[in-house]
């Protein structure tokens, strides 16, 4: 098990710049169903923590192996699930903002499903 940091780098459609970091992330492998481990959230002020509820020791979920009980399939996305989500980082970027949680989303940043414009995922080691 390596430990890793993860970052994730936010931008609105307005030009509004956020990030999170997480102070560990793990994916276990393929017979774990590619769980997903994260440590203490830390972000910009005013971004709340998307996806330690939902996502926090959740399995790995496509639209074609779906372990959500339905969500990967209901949003034709793909990511860590439980009772579906408060961020949708796998989901269609856009032209502009729309309210629409199936796109990708960040919903503890406006507390809204209001599509961004782009997301990054980074991780390094600590």
């Amino acid at each position: 098990k390596k430990n890793q940091i993860l970052r994730i780098d936010l931008v609105k459609f307005s030009g509004e710049r956020a990030h999170a970091v997480y102070s560990s992330f793990f994916v276990n492998d393929e017979a774990n169903k590619y769980k997903l481990t994260l440590g203490s959230f830390n972000g910009t002020k005013g971004l709340g923590d998307s996806l330690t509820a939902r996502s926090n020791n959740m399995y790995f979920s496509t639209k074609d192996k779906d372990n959500s009980a339905g969500c990967a399939v209901l949003y034709k996305t793909a990511g860590w699930f439980n009772a579906c989500f408060y961020t949708n980082l796998n989901g269609p970027y856009q032209k502009n903002s729309r309210k629409n949680g199936k796109e990708l989303t960040w919903y503890h940043w406006g507390s809204t499903w209001r599509s961004l414009k782009s997301a990054k995922m980074m991780i390094r080691p600590m």
